[in-house]
């Protein structure tokens, strides 16, 4: 596969070979051009080896597959012994090496022949064909229809695939050869697959292999633009018209002489003239193309003066007989418009008085409702005032009494023990003893209020607690089962209670007879088959009550 892919790389490269290099310094030399010729790489000679002259190695290959006894060993021999003073092939320096190479235009290949004839028959196992055409798989037999229609025979002369494809590339290179090709290098830039990473030793060998280079220098030391001298005069004669036209004698001294006016003499570094044809330079080219589009430009502009000017005055003639009806229809809408006008400004006129006259008299009944507002909010506004200055009397009054009350009890509890302290002196403990029940009376007092304050505070948390279940449990979800057994509950304690009741309070009544002898019971008790409803109580009925509705 890779000797099929490097020999179609090298038939491109012979065909862009051919465009840019041989067929360009052909017709250079076809014209007697003043041209130095450039060296270039070619690999017509890879490309003969491979498969242009009589035993090349793709013919040696299919030979090779035809016969029966033929190996990949014999294969490298044969190659070895028809190419082996080619300097285009590479033979391995040891006959145990069982690989062969080639000097292509990108470089030296090395391939190893170990299964080259397998590939090459490329044959379909007749095993397989015998398998697939007792298949009952239409669709199967339908991919394989060319195989199950062929014999063993004619399979056996069928071509090979190396012969397949140099058919098919010899195809490729007819089509190419008809065109006006267009070519596009494309250069690998790194050979670990990463962007933004250019490796400039293996870009410049690609450019190198691919001849580029001598694309370069050919194309910068060439002449791209190439007319005939009738072409040349047809398309920019313009540019000076002393010059005779094309047909009207010798069209080469004119185009000659053309070019030398507008360009200058001619030269190996400017422009040259062939026997049939005049060469151009891009640079040279460009010149003439701006001239010829300016004069195509200054002609343009005085032909469409001209033009315009006999259209604007034919329009001008139009337009004036037109304005004089329209300025007779003009003036009679004017009159008529402004008689609208003044009868619409008088109305206006009318509607402003009336408007100003009702206005004043807004302003000033509004005037006299801001100032009968004004009195009421003020009068408002005293009185709740007042109102809250009175709740605020009563609120500081409170307030200050309630610290005059706790100053006078702090006051009374430090008389108390200063009271203490002087009975205590008075019998006869010493003042330290003294100022000891002071403080130990003042200690309990603290105590009694810090109770006092633990108290209130859990009573606080009690209440908290309280709210926050009350709020649970008003925001939980219900059950519908617990909340029946805990609103009626009690009606199976009273159930149980009542049927303990009922056996003493029944048992004084008088018990059945038995059998009186002729089949019968007693008659006050009628046997039936009760069913068991023990477990059928009141809360399971709620229960299923209450969660159907």
């Amino acid at each position: 596969e890779q000797l099929c892919i490097n020999y179609t790389n090298e038939s491109l490269q012979q065909f862009f070979v051919r465009h840019i290099f041989k067929m360009e310094q052909d017709e250079y030399d076809k014209e007697a051009i003043n041209w130095a010729r450039i060296s270039f790489t070619d690999n017509q000679a890879t490309l003969d080896m491979l498969a242009e002259k009589p035993m090349n190695i793709f013919a040696l290959v299919d030979e090779e597959s035809r016969f029966p006894k033929g190996s990949d060993d014999t294969l490298l021999e044969k190659l070895h012994g028809k190419h082996g003073k080619d300097p285009n092939y590479l033979q391995p320096k040891s006959r145990a090496d069982k690989t062969f190479g080639i000097k292509h235009f990108a470089g030296h290949v090395y391939y190893l022949s170990k299964g080259f004839l397998d590939k090459n028959r490329d044959t379909f196992s007749w095993d397989l064909v015998n398998v697939i055409s007792s298949s009952s798989n239409d669709y199967l037999k339908e991919l394989f229809v060319e195989d199950l229609t062929q014999g063993q025979e004619t399979r056996k002369k069928s071509p090979t695939l190396g012969a397949q494809f140099k058919k098919s590339l010899d195809a490729l290179m007819r089509t190419l050869n008809e065109c006006n090709p267009f070519f596009v290098r494309c250069v690998k830039p790194n050979e670990v697959k990463t962007p933004n990473v250019f490796d400039r030793t293996l870009c410049t060998r690609q450019l190198r292999y691919s001849g580029m280079m001598e694309t370069i220098r050919i194309r910068k030391a060439g002449y791209p633009i190439r007319h005939t001298f009738a072409e040349f005069l047809k398309r920019y004669r313009l540019l000076n018209p002393s010059v005779p036209a094309a047909g009207s004698g010798d069209d080469k001294a004119n185009a000659v002489k053309l070019a030398t006016t507008i360009l200058g003499e001619a030269g190996a570094e400017s422009w040259q003239t062939g026997k049939s044809k005049i060469f151009l330079k891009d640079a040279h080219d460009q010149e003439l193309e701006v001239k010829r589009d300016s004069m195509f430009t200054s002609r343009a502009i005085v032909l469409q003066k001209l033009v315009r000017g006999a259209l604007m005055r034919q329009r001008f003639g139009k337009i004036k007989e037109n304005m004089l009806v329209f300025q007779h229809r003009f003036r009679t809408f004017l009159s008529r418009h402004r008689l609208e006008v003044v009868g619409a400004g008088l109305s206006r006129l009318q509607a402003t008085l009336e408007m100003k006259k009702r206005t004043t008299e807004f302003r000033n009944m509004r005037l006299r409702m801001v100032g009968l507002q004004t009195r009421c909010r003020g009068f408002l506004a005293r009185q709740s005032f007042n109102g809250y200055s009175q709740s605020i009397t009563k609120v500081q009054a409170v307030f200050r009494m309630v610290l005059a009350y706790q100053r006078t009890q702090l006051l009374k509890r430090e008389a108390e023990a200063e009271m203490i302290r002087e009975q205590a002196i008075k019998r006869g403990l010493s003042p330290k003893e003294a100022d000891q029940q002071k403080a130990a009376h003042l200690q309990k007092i603290r105590d009694e209020e810090q109770k006092k304050r633990a108290q209130a505070q859990a009573k606080r948390l009690e209440i908290a607690r309280a709210e926050a279940d009350g709020y649970q449990k008003a925001h939980a979800d219900v059950d519908d089962s617990a909340m029946v057994d805990e609103m009626f509950g009690f009606v199976d304690d009273a159930v149980n209670r009542f049927n303990g009741a009922a056996t003493g309070a029944f048992a004084d009544l008088p018990q059945g007879q038995g059998d009186d002898g002729f089949g019968f019971g007693d008659s006050r008790i009628i046997p039936e088959n009760e069913e068991d409803i023990s477990n059928y109580k009141f809360s399971k009925f709620a229960s299923t009550y209450f969660q159907g509705n």
